[in-house]
């Protein structure tokens, strides 16, 4: 039997070589002197990336050829065919499906195309690199493989389809809501990018009509064009109601050791009466001795991301070489909004074992009638590694070029190291298998804008965590921290943190866990980086969900306590149904402080697409005894 299968592996597979798999055949039979394989499913064959599903199947290794009955599938690169009945002559490498269904993916055009596309047919034939359809349809509307009437459709005569290259379509007919409205004897889709990059042929030249309730009804539409090999792009026009119409390009184009996008595009919104228009400039430049030239421009006029109204222009540009880079940022907005910034930042590091990095930003803001807002930002460390020792000197420093003309600048808030040390240091196991301890030293002099506060500091600070297994269904997740810092202000603070977290699995999807956290800071710390807040708690959770990707019923109940307040959290509960097409949700809770019950809250969506779409919504107040809400929604 296993000398059949890999025999049967090695003369029908017409694709890479290797051993085909078959899963969930209740009788398989195979007669030696004749070649013949007989098997009866439901069954799969599976061979690398492609699938073929049915529920009979017969084999003849002797003349090459298998043939598959029942709810027939055939999954390969992005490629799904659906049919009653396919044939395979291995030996030409070919195969026929009648009564064919096929969906192609997205990824089946290289991710140009936004959504599947699907192909109707009363028969379907392929061989290597190539597909014929006869009597075809071709829309993007799933209805088509629900057995209804797409709202827009390409009927053919015949279709061949030449994988990575074309699609061609004879005898065609365009119909949008069962009209027929043009007619062509001939129409080629191109399926290869048209230039290697990103954005270049993104779409799929097809048309995609539709409506939704932003736009209204709409019809968008794109052409791919080459012009050299490295230079090329896509024109699109895109019309919606409520919109109106929209047209632009994307262009790539390449040159000596550079690279460059181009966008354009234009709308007059009827909704608003305005002109959108949208630019944007960029190119990539490779330079001598692995330098780096980037420039960017955006131009946008009444744009929803900028503003209506207004008009932006931004520039920048960046020039680096291995780890150091200058850029600078130029944005002028006018019309609502109307201000100007620039940025300059010089950035970069050295050394592998001992490593410096520093960073200068220059930063000026201004708007009209109000001074100018001018900032110097300045930083650098220095980090050095002994062994199991990390060493870091860290120094910041913020400098006020318009000396207090800008306002605002009493309210920003900064904190200037002149310097800082920190070292920080294993300190090996600690206790139970599994924890870990960390100390760390820092000492430096800060000072905390905008309250001014000059103080020097030293902090100490010693943490454990670790993960302890207590049984193959128990994990007790720890962790510790004590902190003490003092402060030439004669003022000192400690904090001690812990946390444990205790997850039980109980089988079927539920898990019972309790998290415990509490954090206890002791005197008094002049800066506002230091604050620890208190705070004692125990929260004790229990859910329940279905297995990733099924449908079924989740279980949340969730409370706690917090010992500081002696105060009982909300008994909260919360039932969730997922299905099918369908969701609801039962949300209600109980205050064990008052020994009352909550407000009880459900709501309920069904979706069975283009038919039928709704919503319920209620809010039920169980100590009121009245419906305090309701909602419904019918599409």
């Amino acid at each position: 039997m296993l000398w059949a299968l890999f025999l049967l592996s090695s003369k029908l597979s017409p694709l890479p070589e290797g051993f085909v798999r078959i899963e969930g055949a209740r009788r398989l039979e195979f007669d030696r002197r004749e070649g013949l394989i007989t098997a009866e499913g439901p069954l799969k064959l599976l061979h690398k990336d492609w699938t073929l599903s049915g529920r009979w199947l017969r084999a003849n290794l002797r003349e090459e050829w298998a043939e598959m009955e029942g709810e027939v599938s055939l999954e390969r690169d992005g490629l799904v065919a659906q049919g009653e009945r396919i044939t395979v002559d291995y030996g030409r490498k070919r195969w026929r499906m009648e009564e064919a269904k096929v969906t192609l993916e997205p990824k089946f055009f290289k991710n140009r195309s936004a959504e599947p596309v699907f192909l109707l047919g009363e028969s379907i034939e392929g061989g290597e690199g190539f597909a014929h359809l006869v009597e075809g349809l071709l829309t993007t509307c799933d209805l088509v493989m629900k057995g209804k009437k797409p709202h827009w459709a390409v009927k053919a005569r015949s279709i061949d389809i030449e994988v990575g290259r074309r699609m061609v379509l004879r005898g065609v007919g365009l119909s949008f809501f069962g009209r027929r409205l043009l007619t062509l004897p001939t129409l080629t889709i191109p399926l290869r990018r048209p230039v290697a990059g990103e954005r270049a042929g993104r779409r799929l030249s097809l048309p995609e009509i539709g409506s939704n309730k932003w736009e209204g009804f709409y019809i968008k539409h794109s052409y791919d064009y080459l012009l050299t090999p490295g230079s090329g792009g896509t024109l699109f026009a895109q019309y919606t109601e409520k919109r109106g119409l929209k047209v632009g390009a994307d262009h790539i184009y390449s040159a000596k050791e550079g690279r460059g996008e181009i966008h354009f595009s234009y709308l007059r919104d009827r909704r608003w009466g305005t002109s959108n228009i949208s630019a944007r400039l960029s190119h990539r430049q490779a330079l001598p001795f692995g330098g780096r030239l980037s420039l960017r421009g955006d131009l946008a006029r009444n744009s929803y991301y900028y503003g209506p109204g207004t008009t932006t222009l931004d520039a920048s540009a960046e020039l680096s070489f291995k780890s150091h880079s200058l850029s600078a940022r130029w944005r002028r907005t006018a019309g609502l909004w109307e201000r100007t910034e620039r940025r300059v930042n010089l950035r970069g590091s050295w050394g592998r074992r001992a490593m410096l990095r520093y960073n200068i930003t220059y930063e000026a803001f201004s708007r009209p009638k109000q001074p100018t807002d001018l900032e110097l930002n300045a930083s650098l460390d220095l980090e050095r590694r002994v062994g199991k020792t990390a060493f870091l000197l860290s120094a910041r420093k913020r400098v006020d070029l318009d000396r207090e003309e800008y306002l605002a600048d009493k309210f920003f808030y900064f904190t200037e190291k002149l310097p800082e040390i920190r070292v920080r240091r294993p300190l090996g196991p600690l206790g139970p298998e599994g924890l870990r301890i960390q100390a760390e030293l820092l000492l430096g002099r800060y000072i905390e804008y905008p309250g001014g506060t000059d103080l020097e500091r030293a902090f100490l600070s010693l943490d454990t965590s670790g993960e302890v297994r207590l049984s193959k269904r128990a994990n007790l997740n720890l962790l510790a921290k004590f902190e003490q810092g003092y402060y030439s202000n004669r003022t000192a603070q400690w904090a001690l943190r812990l946390t444990g977290r205790l997850l039980i699995k109980a089988g079927g999807g539920a898990k019972i866990s309790l998290n415990y956290r509490m954090q206890r800071p002791e005197g008094f710390t002049p800066f506002r980086f230091d604050y620890r807040p208190k705070y004692h708690v125990l929260d004790i959770r229990m859910e329940r969900r279905p297995t990733k990707g099924k449908t079924g019923l989740s279980l949340l109940a969730f409370t706690g306590y917090d010992f500081r307040r002696a105060y009982w959290q909300d008994l909260s509960l919360r039932l969730e149904y997922r299905g099918k097409g369908s969701r609801a949700y039962l949300w209600t809770g109980y205050s064990l402080e008052r020994r009352k019950p909550r407000d009880l809250t459900l709501r309920w969506w069904l979706d069975r697409g283009e038919r039928l779409r709704a919503q319920l919504g209620l809010r039920y107040g169980i100590e009121r005894e009245r419906l305090l809400n309701l909602r419904a929604i019918w599409d």
